[in-house]
């Protein structure tokens, strides 16, 4: 049986999970490992999978304007995947491996089973996601603000927030 390590019991996917729905959870999802250097996900590619880091560390990276870049560095408990787990989308940035890393893979088929079988445990998880993605992009929205007013004169900070208007509103650009 698996055993709940500290920084798991902090995973935010898992907040309010019971004994007993971490392990229909793993009943469910595969255990992974990827060598230094190995992407786990790939930009551009689709996986439908939430993955969990249980050891090691990856970082987040994103091709823009020709260059890579590095967003973020992930360590065991970090929750990776979650953007295009639910919608039929590709990913919008690669995981790769920095040191070699130990992972909990949830595939989207199997959250379907998941959901047939465990309801009460699916809608959990379904929940933290929302609550991982919201505070995203509730402090993606923030830092995003910042840099535009620190940055950009007046006719960028309009055009700012005709953009944000039109993310919100769900209008096409």
């Amino acid at each position: 049986m698996f055993e709940l390590t500290p920084q798991l019991k902090n995973c935010p996917i898992l907040t309010g999970l019971s004994d007993s729905d971490l392990e229909l959870l793993l009943d469910h999802a595969t255990f992974e490992d990827f060598a230094t250097g190995a992407e786990i996900l790939t930009e551009g590619l689709q996986y439908q999978s939430l993955w969990v880091l249980m050891r090691g560390e990856a970082c987040v990276l994103k091709h823009c304007d020709g260059r890579q870049n590095e967003l973020a560095r992930l360590g065991p408990g970090n929750v990776f995947g979650e953007m295009s787990f639910f919608e039929d989308s590709t990913h919008a940035a690669t995981v790769a491996a920095l040191t070699p890393c130990h992972t909990v893979r949830l595939r989207r088929s199997d959250y379907e089973k998941l959901r047939a079988t465990a309801p009460d445990t699916a809608y959990k998880i379904t929940l933290n996601v929302v609550h991982v993605l919201s505070e995203r992009l509730r402090r993606m929205d923030g830092w995003t603000c910042r840099l535009v007013e620190r940055e950009c004169g007046e006719n960028n900070q309009r055009e700012w927030n005709d953009f944000r208007a039109k993310l919100y509103l769900g209008t096409d650009f």
